[in-house]
């Protein structure tokens, strides 16, 4: 929630952030502690006027839903490649272009994930998140921030 929260105010989303954690609680809830996840999306909201610039009055969009579903654990090939993302990967959004290009050259060359890095630095991957340990044995993951 942490980072739902961080990226919202990263993008100057205004939202009453109380109702946000109800709405994602009612959808955890429907699973009735089966396994599965829930997915939420937030967009600033539709303006009657295409602009780049958004202006407060308008109400966010709010969008979820929970899938109950089983985790198999098995392992597969990934692909290594340039994080070819937009700079601000800390801030979540629906941008995905990158990762489906990349998701695709990896399923054409019989992966079914791809491993990111900028600089030497591991991102993410196309479809999850990256825990990796470093040389100093120390579980790393994406920053939060830049």
């Amino acid at each position: 929630m942490d980072r739902l929260f961080n990226c919202i105010s990263l993008m100057s989303i205004s939202v009453d952030l109380s109702l946000i954690v109800g709405e994602i609680k009612k959808l955890a809830d429907s699973l009735k502690n089966k396994d599965g996840y829930v997915y939420f999306q937030i967009s600033r909201g539709n303006d009657l006027v295409r602009s780049h610039f958004y202006y407060d009055d308008i109400e966010a969009e709010r969008f979820g839903y929970a899938m109950p579903c089983k985790y198999q654990s098995s392992p597969m090939d990934a692909m290594l490649c340039e994080d070819i993302r937009w700079g601000k990967c800390n801030i979540k959004s629906t941008s995905l272009l990158g990762n489906v290009l990349v998701m695709n050259e990896a399923k054409d060359k019989g992966c079914g994930e791809v491993v990111m890095h900028r600089n030497g630095i591991l991102t993410e991957a196309g479809a999850s998140n990256v825990f990796y340990l470093n040389r100093d044995g120390m579980v790393r993951t994406s920053a939060l921030s830049e």
